[in-house]
């Protein structure tokens, strides 16, 4: 599914624990917020994983910081936000605990995000959040009944994902 035990952004991991503590930073617009609350109370709080919101400022027991500003440059030598084709999120693993995340950063680009509908920002944060838990780009012969599939408009996780990587792991 995507767990490597690396830190960056060009490395995938999985969540550190069965509670998911988030935080949303102040720079999120209201769309955004609301995508992201939705994504964590209708899609991760259902599953075993026990959700959390971080109404302070994010400590040692955040899980997931949620953030949203106009990037620009590249990351991992190869993307480059602001162009065709380009990166709209990111989901970037802060600090390992084992081989596993205690802390993942995720940016959306507000200018992709300012033209977005509501359910492409559904989708994304579907998408980013589940990088955070282990989640990659599906591959095989169905990929497209998940959020994590990058070129269509589910706004949920699959059963198979839920059951055999979330709930199973976690």
């Amino acid at each position: 599914y995507g767990a490597t035990g690396s830190t960056g952004p060009c490395n995938g991991n999985m969540q550190d624990n069965s509670t998911v503590t988030w935080h949303r930073t102040s720079g999120l617009s209201p769309e955004m917020m609301t995508a992201v609350s939705q994504n964590m109370w209708s899609n991760v709080d259902p599953t075993d994983l026990t959700v959390q919101a971080e109404l302070g400022s994010p400590d040692g027991n955040t899980d997931i910081v949620y953030n949203e500003a106009d990037y620009v440059g590249t990351f991992c030598g190869t993307y480059t936000w602001h162009s065709a084709g380009s990166v709209i999120g990111l989901t970037q693993c802060m600090s390992l605990s084992g081989s596993k995340c205690q802390r993942f950063d995720i940016y959306t680009d507000r200018s992709w995000e300012i033209n977005a509908t509501t359910t492409t920002r559904l989708r994304h944060a579907c998408h980013e959040i589940g990088h955070a838990l282990g989640l990659s780009h599906p591959s095989g012969t169905d990929p497209t009944n998940t959020c994590m599939a990058t070129d269509q408009t589910m706004v949920n996780y699959s059963n198979q994902e839920i059951k055999d990587h979330i709930n199973a792991n976690y």
